[in-house]
């Protein structure tokens, strides 16, 4: 079989070469299978920013399908849909002298009216397809099948969302992959789980996502083999609501297939009993701590003695900083090496002060917290505790949409029997009879496995209540049926009024994310020791070392020795400044930014000063009028697509000439529509460029062309749609 199907296969490419000479023929025995070096090698980002690009061309795309399925090659473009599934064809495995790995051809299948991918239809094929609105399907069942091996030729996993025609390959991004012999689900480059983005590129094994990228809040759907094995002993059926709502006839696993699913389910106990640890090692992604407290100028400093010895009240922190960390600040305090690290941010915040553009971030959360009282009265915790719990791997401008969306239907009364449920686990779970629930209601943990007494009793309460707030689906979760990224847990606590409860307790909280609320709502003028923030500590701290500057995908979070490091000396500093701490952050906030920008140390969406201030005076206008919750979208994705205008007329060579003339049709659209118009008039300005647009009494305009501005101006005004490059999971940046 393989031999004929190695013969058919070398003379369909014969066939084309014939007609189209091209690169040497090549042959993959296995290509209809799925084998665990197919996801290896694979082209992807790397830390030097380097954006990789599409390794082989159409007529090479289609010289490797196979003949019969050559006709709908780039189909999508003559005959196009508005939604589709993208999925990997193995059959087009094909490789090419000077590029490492296998190259492969994507499918694009329709989607059932059920929202189901139709992995049984193939629309189109092509070398890479872009999706907006994306979403990810992995079907649990095949997903096991394929990794115990006991079937290697199943359908699992798809990309999904509404098709792009006319769009060129992108392989900029966040680099996502789905390997079912190591993840139950796609995964970003740090590993966390992706439910879904504004855009995707699939090219290859991986996909390039850009925008809003949504994060799973919960581990993904899981069906052990063990699962499986019990239902075919049982001669039960294996039923999924989207993938097999008919159900899968387990009786004809074969005595072959029973052995491998055996196998994997041994490999499962295993993990469980070892608390869930993953199916086998890998090589794990280089990451780097700021290192700030441990760091050799902390250790070894022998500089100036202290000014002042006073140390900070731990039991105030609403996060946790071990006895032994406590230890370690004290002497960085005793030493004199936090007045001196005071001494160099006052230098550096000096120097960021004499350029007005950043001195304006002096007053920041003061002028934003007056604001929010205007516009939320009494109301203003609770705002302020949703655009925290929302602010997790969230842009800005989403930031503040998805908090809006929230509190208008918390207002409207839309999630309180939500609320009413979890208030409820959350009083079962503070007088212990959470454990007793879950036993009888047979829930499961975050890995998907059925919590047993030993689990409940080695699980924390929040973790138990977490896992509840998912079995009875109470996580608040947008119109559109999408979570709000990996938040929406996060959101349902802020609704509960239960978010901050802990914070002095055992489970106290994270420290970025409750701090920025703080300061948002005026409780603490304490700084926030975000990204940037820990960015400038460590170029100041590791001066004139080569490894000073971490690269943006190593960088992880702040850990709580270092954010507590980092609220000692911005306090000081912030004291010899004569200005709030808070205010100290702020204005580093931007600075820091300015000062990567100009090395070439981040991309342009990290070098964008955004904040809340657009988007709020976008929802609630500071002259008092009302605007309805769907016309503020629609103006904030105009000035989304204007800003895009913006940069391709300062920076023509940026993109190509497609993608601009593209941008400026769609930015026409908007300026057709009735709400911007009367936006514009407005704020008192025009579109970007001359264009023809209507009024809202029918005549037509034309619209006032802005000049062109320098390199800073366009990056200080404009804020992309992208996720901001804060690098790290956890990092809050968007101030």
């Amino acid at each position: 079989t393989e031999i004929n199907t190695m013969g058919r296969e070398v003379r369909s490419q014969m066939r084309d070469q014939y007609e189209n000479p091209g690169d040497e023929l090549s042959v993959d025995l296995n290509k209809d299978q799925v084998l665990p070096s197919d996801f290896e090698d694979d082209i992807t980002a790397d830390a030097s920013g380097f954006i990789p690009q599409v390794q082989f061309t159409e007529q090479e795309a289609e010289v490797a399908l196979p003949k019969k399925e050559k006709v709908k090659f780039n189909n999508h473009k003559k005959n196009p849909i508005k939604k589709g599934a993208v999925r990997l064809n193995l059959g087009s495995a094909f490789s090419k002298e000077g590029v490492p790995g296998k190259l492969f051809v994507q499918t694009l299948h329709p989607i059932k009216q059920t929202g189901a991918p139709d992995y049984g239809k193939a629309h189109s094929y092509g070398r890479a397809f872009t999706l907006r609105n994306a979403t990810f399907s992995v079907n649990p069942f095949a997903k096991t099948i394929i990794r115990s091996k006991a079937d290697n030729k199943y359908p699992m996993a798809s990309v999904d969302g509404d098709v792009v025609t006319d769009a060129e390959p992108n392989l900029d991004g966040e680099v996502l992959s789905f390997n079912p012999f190591e993840n139950d689900s796609f995964v970003d480059s740090q590993g966390r789980v992706v439910t879904g983005a504004d855009e995707v590129t699939v090219y290859g094994t991986k996909a390039y996502a850009r925008g809003n990228i949504q994060y799973a809040d919960a581990s993904p759907e899981v069906v052990t083999a063990s699962e499986i094995l019990s239902l075919a002993r049982q001669g039960k059926k294996y039923v999924h609501p989207k993938f097999h709502p008919k159900g899968i006839d387990l009786s004809k696993l074969n005595e072959t297939q029973i052995k491998k699913l055996e196998a994997l389910a041994a490999q499962e106990s295993q993990d469980v009993v070892a608390q869930a640890a993953p199916l086998e090692t890998k090589a794990k992604k280089v990451t780097r701590d700021y290192n700030l407290l441990n760091s050799p100028f902390i250790n070894n400093y022998s500089g100036p003695g202290p000014s002042n010895t006073s140390v900070p009240d731990y039991d105030s922190f609403h996060y946790v900083v071990s006895s032994a960390q406590q230890k370690g600040l004290n002497a960085a305090i005793q030493s004199g090496a936090v007045d001196t690290l005071a001494d160099q941010v006052v230098e550096e915040a000096t120097g960021m002060m004499s350029d007005p553009s950043l001195a304006a971030g002096i007053g920041w959360y003061g002028r934003m917290r007056e604001r929010l009282g205007e516009i939320f009265g009494a109301d203003i915790e609770i705002f302020t505790q949703l655009l925290g719990t929302t602010s997790a791997q969230t842009p800005v401008e989403a930031n503040f949409r998805f908090s809006v969306d929230l509190y208008n239907r918390f207002k409207a009364g839309e999630f309180d029997s939500k609320i009413k449920k979890y208030l409820k686990l959350y009083g079962q779970m503070r007088e212990g009879q959470l454990g007793q629930l879950i036993l009888k209601e047979k829930i499961k943990n975050s890995k998907g496995v059925l919590y047993t007494r030993e689990m409940i009793r080695a699980s924390s309460d929040s973790a138990l209540l977490s896992s509840a707030a998912t079995h009875y689906k109470l996580e608040p979760r947008k119109t559109s049926g999408k979570k709000y990224g990996t938040n929406s847990y996060p959101a349902l606590k802020a609704l509960s009024q239960v978010w901050f409860d802990d914070r002095l307790g055992k489970n106290r909280m994270t420290p970025k994310t409750p701090q920025f609320t703080m300061n948002l709502n005026g409780e603490s003028l304490e700084a926030t020791i975000d990204v940037w923030a820990a960015r400038l500590l460590r170029r100041v701290i590791y001066s004139g070392e080569a490894d000073a500057r971490i690269i943006p995908s190593q960088e992880t979070a702040v850990n709580n020795p270092d954010f507590a490091l980092g609220q000692l000396v911005f306090r000081r500093a912030a004291e010899k400044l004569n200005m709030n701490p808070d205010d100290l952050q702020a204005l580093v906030w931007f600075g820091e930014k300015q000062i990567w920008d100009r090395n070439g140390w981040t991309g342009a969406a990290g070098a964008l000063k955004s904040s809340f201030d657009e988007p709020a005076s976008v929802f609630y206008p500071s002259d008092g009028s009302t605007r309805t919750e769907a016309d503020a979208n629609l103006i904030l994705d105009f000035l989304a697509k204007e800003r895009l205008v913006k940069r391709n007329i300062d920076f023509p060579d940026a993109v190509s000439k497609t993608s601009q003339n593209k941008t400026r049709k769609e930015y026409d659209q908007f300026l057709r529509k009735n709400i911007i118009v009367d936006y514009l008039r407005s704020r008192g300005s025009g579109a970007v460029y001359e264009s023809s647009s209507v009024e809202s009494g029918g005549e037509q305009q034309r619209a006032r062309s802005i000049p062109a501005k320098n390199q800073e101006d366009v990056t200080a005004q404009a804020a992309e749609t992208a996720a901001e490059d804060r690098g790290p999971q956890d990092t809050f940046d968007n101030i």
